[in-house]
């Protein structure tokens, strides 16, 4: 991801956001802090020759901007947002951390690494904190650490899965084990059968 691009959040994740303007609203396709798309025809009147205001409204959260038509489409328009970006951008990076961050992650290439007797190495990381290593043998995934924001999971030669939060051993509860799944699910590079084998290890053996 460019460095001055603000994060997009796929239209999946953003399913339940409604753009409000003159008490219409419309569905939200995809939205960053410099920018979103709105299920909005081309037949619908809307100003394309200046700026206009409207509100971003998701799980409650309100948010008014300033916007300006960069696109008509058949079924969407896309709007540029001139000013209450800043807002959004916080939104968007507290709400939807998991999804940012798993953008950013970068698959190493497994051939520069050294190979483990217990198989092929594989590390995903983000340049930052965040990061998966795991060995995998025949497509059977092994040990493994996954480290992002305070949580740290692994699991040992023997299977057997250990958590630290904060660099304190612990026990991990659902909505720990859940956001770390969800991150590792919204990495591109990590190839769905080893998504699934992580994913199940983690829910059985925290």
């Amino acid at each position: 991801m460019p460095e001055n691009r603000a994060p997009r959040v796929q239209e999946f994740a953003i399913e339940n956001a409604r753009f409000i303007i003159e008490h219409k609203d419309f569905p939200v396709l995809n939205l960053s802090a410099t920018g979103l798309g709105i299920a909005l025809p081309i037949t619908e009147n809307i100003p394309e020759d200046k700026p206009f205001s409207g509100i971003i409204d998701h799980d409650n959260r309100r948010f008014s901007v300033t916007l300006s038509v960069i696109r008509r489409e058949p079924r969407q328009t896309g709007l540029h947002i001139i000013e209450g970006g800043e807002d959004i951008d916080i939104y968007l990076r507290s709400k939807y951390s998991a999804e940012i961050n798993a953008q950013q992650m970068v698959h190493v290439n497994p051939s520069t690494l050294q190979q483990q007797q217990d198989g092929q190495p594989h590390w995903l990381f983000d340049g930052h904190k965040s990061q998966l290593y795991f060995i995998e043998s025949n497509g059977i995934v092994g040990r493994f650490k996954i480290s992002w924001q305070e949580h740290n999971f692994s699991r040992d030669i023997h299977g057997r899965v250990h958590y630290e939060k904060n660099g304190k051993p612990g026990q991990a509860s659902r909505e720990d084990i859940s956001a770390i799944i969800r991150f590792l699910g919204h990495i591109e590079n990590l190839e769905n059968s080893f998504l699934g084998q992580i994913a199940s290890s983690l829910r059985k053996g925290v």
